[in-house]
């Protein structure tokens, strides 16, 4: 049974209670012991619970507010201009930022992960930092964990700030991963990375920008890598290096608990 055989053009025919309607809405279809459309509809063969009038209507509607039916109108345009007007440059129909929009727009997206919206990742707690925080990979949720149980280790942040560099004629905003507070007032800026990484041009620029930044600031610049990981882990302590199985490593849960870096507030 189609939907627009059942009653006139200006009305639908109900086919339980063969009553007449514009429109058989949901607390209708309820009434009949049916929980939603698609069940009702399925259940009698209907393309549609609304009469041939309301649907042209509808159509009709739809057609003429359309914003993306032939393109933006002109209303829509001139909003956009007056938008964009001083804050970017139109070059072959399409919208370049200029260097203060993008620093903004960065800024935006920081502001956005310090409140949780972020991709991938997760919070865990670190002692030292005396707070959650944010780590990307299970590379930097060891190394949190390293820095908590490691006696040398004072204090870090993570993320701690930006650091501009060029990079395919631009000028870019890189974040290195932790700054490492260490005893005698040394600190250090980390960038985990695999080592496989580490010569892309882009990374290359990155680390450029970076050596530069610790020799202006006094601080130390150390690229950690796998092997960095593994080796902090196994020496850490006296009673993880087994003489008997070199190729031992400590689970994340033994640095954690030598670091003491349970999350006091739960998870």
């Amino acid at each position: 049974m189609k939907a627009s055989s059942s009653g006139t053009s200006t009305s639908i025919t109900c086919p339980v209670c063969n009553k007449f309607m514009r429109v058989i809405t949901t607390q209708h279809i309820r009434l009949h012991g049916y929980p939603d459309a698609t069940s009702f509809k399925a259940a009698f063969n209907l393309d549609s619970l609304k009469c041939d009038a309301v649907r042209a209507k509808q159509s009709q509607f739809m057609a003429e507010n359309n914003p993306t039916s032939g393109g933006h109108r002109p209303e829509s345009i001139q909003k956009m201009r007056e938008n964009r007007a001083g804050k970017g440059i139109g070059r072959a129909g399409k919208y370049e930022r200029t260097p203060e929009i993008r620093n903004k727009i960065a800024r935006g997206v920081i502001t956005a992960w310090e409140k949780g919206k972020r991709g991938r990742g997760k919070y865990i707690y670190g002692r030292k930092a005396g707070r959650k925080v944010w780590v990307r990979s299970s590379w930097e949720e060891r190394v949190v964990a390293l820095l908590d149980a490691h006696p040398c280790v004072e204090g870090y942040e993570v993320e701690p700030f930006q650091i501009p560099y060029q990079w395919e004629g631009r000028t870019r905003q890189y974040t290195p991963d932790f700054l490492v507070h260490l005893e005698g007032g040394v600190r250090e800026v980390w960038e985990v990375k695999p080592s496989w990484f580490t010569g892309h041009p882009c990374n290359l620029a990155k680390l450029a920008a970076l050596n530069g930044y610790v020799q202006q600031h006094g601080m130390n610049a150390r690229l950690v890598v796998l092997a960095h990981i593994e080796g902090m882990e196994h020496t850490l302590t006296e009673g993880w290096v087994r003489p008997d199985d070199p190729d031992y490593r400590p689970t994340l849960a033994e640095i954690r608990a030598v670091g003491g870096s349970e999350d006091p507030f739960g998870p």
